[in-house]
């Protein structure tokens, strides 16, 4: 004798999955509305550490709070997601045992730490206790370095040094760390397409067991409008004997340079100088002599001549 499967409808389902779900649901809430004492863990940050001493021991990245409250308050009111922010330098004493340590007791930090948790009561947060073995540090002044690169537009450049303000900071930490650092470095950084001059913030690039007594600087890049300018340079033969005199062709270079329309006035041939040396002759037998440009303002754009080796002829003077 066969057995049949009794046939369960669609409709029975249904019904008997709205039951389940409804019953769930009111559990969940009678659940809620009990007091339940728990244990929660907070991720944690600490920062501001007091630039006169040197953390020698980690810090930990989380701290567990005991809780008692009901379900819907935990639910509610508790963010276990953001971090808990602990400004060292604030919260932090002298260990009167241990002068040489400072404590964090993290009981005392309840209503700071959990502020506005009405019905929610903490009973303990965990460690109770947060030591930082310190050293007395020393202090010393270096310079900023600037780690950056940029750009400019076309028909813009730079008009003249980019500065760092300030240029250089105070650093702390032991004698030993401290003896090592001859700069400190911004964090790298690049610019493009300046049409103007660029102030920013910049953040310097932090160093292990060493504080800073600035977290970033300001730094200026003069950036204006160029034109392109052209002089006749004439040409300055060096090393040559009394003797003898050097004659060159041609007697001067044309030169092209870019300069900013702020100096272009300011620009003329007295500010360039183009040599040419006679030691040349003297030691290699130079057929032609190599052109250098000695001198020239540093605050002009690509400077260009040619030809950049020229034919002479020596003359003995009476």
């Amino acid at each position: 004798m066969k057995f049949k499967k009794p046939k369960i409808s669609k409709k029975k389902i249904v019904i008997f999955s709205v039951f389940v779900i409804v019953a769930t649901i009111f559990w969940f809430l009678n659940a809620l509305n009990k007091e339940y004492t728990t244990k929660i863990e907070y991720p944690a940050e600490f920062y501001n550490f007091p630039k006169s001493i040197s953390s020698s021991v980690s810090v930990p990245d989380k701290l567990t709070v005991s809780v008692k409250a009901y379900g819907f308050d935990i639910l509610r009111k508790l963010n276990i997601s953001k971090p808990i922010k602990i400004n060292v330098n604030k919260y932090a004493v002298k260990d009167k045992s241990d002068k040489s340590k400072i404590i964090i007791n993290t009981s005392k930090l309840s209503d700071e730490l959990f502020p506005g948790l009405t019905n929610i009561e903490i009973i303990s947060i965990k460690p109770e206790t947060i030591i930082f073995t310190t050293n007395k540090i020393l202090s010393k002044k270096v310079p900023v370095k600037l780690n950056i690169d940029f750009s400019c537009k076309p028909l813009y450049m730079k008009s003249g040094a980019v500065k760092a303000v300030p240029d250089s900071i105070m650093i702390y930490g032991s004698g030993k760390n401290i003896s090592k650092i001859n700069s400190v470095e911004t964090a790298k950084i690049n610019f493009k397409d300046l049409d103007d001059t660029l102030e920013s913030k910049v953040l310097l690039t932090k160093i292990k067991n060493i504080n800073f007594s600035e977290e970033n600087i300001n730094i200026i890049i003069p950036v204006e409008k160029y034109t392109e300018s052209t002089s006749l340079i004439p040409i300055k033969v060096i090393n040559c004997p009394d003797s003898l005199k050097v004659i060159t062709f041609p007697k001067e270079i044309k030169i092209t340079y870019k300069v900013t329309l702020s100096r272009y006035n300011s620009i003329s041939k007295d500010n360039f100088v183009l040599t040419a040396d006679y030691a040349e002759i003297d030691s290699n037998k130079a057929e032609k002599l190599k052109l250098v440009l000695s001198k020239y303002p540093k605050d002009i754009g690509t400077v260009k001549f040619s030809p950049e080796y020229v034919e002479y002829i020596i003359e003995k003077t009476e």
